[in-house]
């Protein structure tokens, strides 16, 4: 009877983990798909554009991990919630230059429906270094995080943020910035009406 019940659940679990597989395969494909046209005279700014459109409409892969506060960050039980996931590094000037205006973002929405991740290949020693020097993101950062980065997401550049609807679909993805006092505003006027959007279709 154990035996069988083990049997079950393992047949169980390599189903799950076969399907999740599969989706990612099919994300990761339908991706490389989609960056590898070609096209000419492309400078670097207008690639990241295109690479940003192929995301768009496709469902987000699932991923799990922890942050650097120690919780769960499932985005498989996010679902039925907006998720807004920005891409950053401790050495990219416009990631920095936009934290305020993300967390500005967070403290208006932090009573709606909407989840905000952050990604980063900092180590945990490195992005508490940060943050005890007066520095402030109020994002759920994931550190450490090449798993998500290159074998979920294929995602490059920084910063990137993109923003998935209740249905786990990615309705929005920028990326670039600037390097100035402007970069907090300009990732809001981004971010804020596509979440506006989105709670009102809630309703």
């Amino acid at each position: 009877m154990v035996l069988k019940l083990m049997i079950t659940f393992l047949s169980i679990f390599l189903l799950a983990t076969s399907n999740m597989s599969g989706q990612n395969y099919d994300f990761l494909d339908s991706l490389k798909k989609c960056k590898h046209k070609k096209f000419k005279n492309e400078n670097m700014s207008l690639k990241m554009k295109r690479m940003d459109r192929c995301y768009v409409g496709m469902k987000l892969p699932a991923f799990k991990d922890i942050s650097i506060s120690g919780d769960t960050v499932d985005t498989r039980s996010m679902q039925g919630k907006i998720i807004v996931i920005n891409i950053w590094s401790l050495w990219c000037g416009p990631c920095l230059a936009e934290l305020p205006g993300l967390n500005e973002i967070v403290e208006k929405y932090k009573d709606k429906n909407v989840e905000f991740i952050a990604l980063t290949l900092e180590k945990k020693e490195s992005i508490n270094k940060f943050l005890n020097q007066d520095h402030i993101f109020l994002f759920k950062i994931i550190p450490d995080a090449k798993n998500i980065f290159y074998r979920q997401l294929d995602s490059f550049g920084f910063p990137r943020t993109m923003i998935i609807d209740q249905k786990g679909i990615i309705r929005k993805v920028f990326s670039g910035g600037v390097n100035s006092k402007q970069a907090p505003e300009l990732v809001k006027q981004n971010i804020e009406p596509e979440i506006e959007k989105l709670l009102k279709e809630d309703n």
